[in-house]
């Protein structure tokens, strides 16, 4: 018999007027509750069976959609800066936190928002129970044409809002073909990226790189070895460096979206572990 799942939708403001848009979902007796912060060009309405698999395991799921992407505001693709992506995610953290009600909140950024969570998780050191990163661009593998390195360079100065297509191959996102069917029928997604959301990536996977003393808490890192859009290469030199608080995690021959693989119910069922684990251990430390 499936456990139920309920499925609603909220709306906030950000701090600048821009709605933002998030789905939620909610098991029986939920004793925990998780934020999910999707990649660029994506959305949260790709992580449903991801949403839907944690709720049965007694977790509540917020998933907003960043701005300029899904059903968010703002010009696909367009990031001011990270100071503006960071304060976005905070808020959605207090959004997540009401929805937790008391119980530990935890954090799952997939890709850039895998990134984005870790660099907001050393910044700015919010109050969550344990943070899961996977595949997160601490240094990108997919090669960019020296021409739009420099032509994001010298255009994302003058016109901060200029985009280019951001040359991602969604073949190579998960060894299942139905993913990237699915995804070409998505009216949601968008490959669009503007030269200070890539040289803000750039410079926050750097700057997490250069300070791995600065990880307040758990970390669950996650890469498959044959991820082509991100390099698995840098989660690894993270992780030598951290090794008190991060728990590294290798999948081989698997591509950029771990929760699209074909053995998606391991790569879940390890998070969930994970969290599960960082729960005991509070218990353990406080009782």
């Amino acid at each position: 018999m499936s456990i139920p799942v309920d499925y609603s939708e909220l709306y906030w403001s950000a701090a600048d007027g821009t709605e933002i848009a998030a789905r939620k979902w909610t098991g029986p007796q939920p004793h925990a509750a998780m934020m999910i912060a999707h990649g660029i060009g994506d959305h949260g309405g790709r992580f449903e069976h991801v949403a839907r698999h944690f709720a049965r395991e007694g977790f509540d799921v917020l998933i907003p959609d960043m701005r300029g992407h899904g059903r968010s505001a703002g010009q696909r693709g367009w990031i001011k800066n990270l100071d503006t992506l960071l304060d976005d995610f905070e808020l959605s953290l207090e959004q997540t936190r009401t929805v937790a009600a008391g119980n530990p909140l935890f954090v799952y950024g997939q890709s850039f928002g895998g990134l984005l969570s870790l660099y907001c998780v050393m910044r700015r050191k919010p109050d969550i129970a344990g943070l899961t990163a996977t595949s997160p661009p601490l240094r990108i593998a997919m090669r960019q044409p020296a021409w739009k390195v420099a032509l994001g360079r010298s255009l994302g100065s003058v016109f901060p809002r200029f985009s280019l297509n951001s040359g991602l191959d969604i073949d190579q996102l998960s060894d299942d073909p139905q993913v990237a069917g699915r995804l070409r029928a998505d009216r949601f997604h968008h490959r669009r990226i503007t030269a200070a959301a890539w040289l803000g990536m750039i410079e926050a996977g750097q700057w997490c790189l250069e300070h791995p003393n600065q990880l307040p808490l758990p970390l669950l890192l996650m890469h498959g070895d044959a991820d082509t859009i991100t390099d698995h290469l840098a989660s690894i030199q993270f992780a030598d460096r951290q090794t008190a608080m991060c728990e590294l995690k290798i999948w081989p021959d698997a591509k950029h979206e771990l929760h699209n693989m074909t053995n998606r119910p391991a790569v879940l069922d390890t998070i969930i572990r994970f969290q599960n684990r960082c729960i005991r251990e509070a218990h353990r430390n406080t009782g």
